[in-house]
Parts: structure tokens; sequence; C-alpha cells
């Protein structure tokens, strides 16, 4: 996972906290995005999903 505007510097995730983003994924139906144009976006899980697989 990376930060977007801060050189693509890793961030560093703990096993428990990957849990707990994965689990509050789940309960919302989706994950948020970062782009410089929108900054922060809500998307739906199943279309980020496929944006990580083109």
């Amino acid at each position: 996972m990376h930060r977007p505007g801060f050189g693509g510097a890793p961030l560093s995730l703990t096993a428990e906290e990957v849990q707990q983003l994965n689990a509050m994924s789940a309960e919302c139906g989706g994950w948020i995005v970062f782009d410089d144009v929108h900054e922060e976006s809500f998307v739906p899980i199943k279309e980020w999903k496929d944006s990580q697989t083109s």
C-alpha cells in the first residue's frame, strides 16, 4: 500500500490493522481511493477490486 502525494512511500500496517480495514470495508461495501483530482473518494468494493486487476 502506498500513500499518494508522498513519493509512493509504503505504509507500514500490522496484520491486525489490515484485518480491521478489511472488516470495515466489508461492513460498508466499499473502499476509499485517493487521487490528485478528487483526493479521497468512496468506491463500491466490486469497482475497487476490478480496478486492482486491470
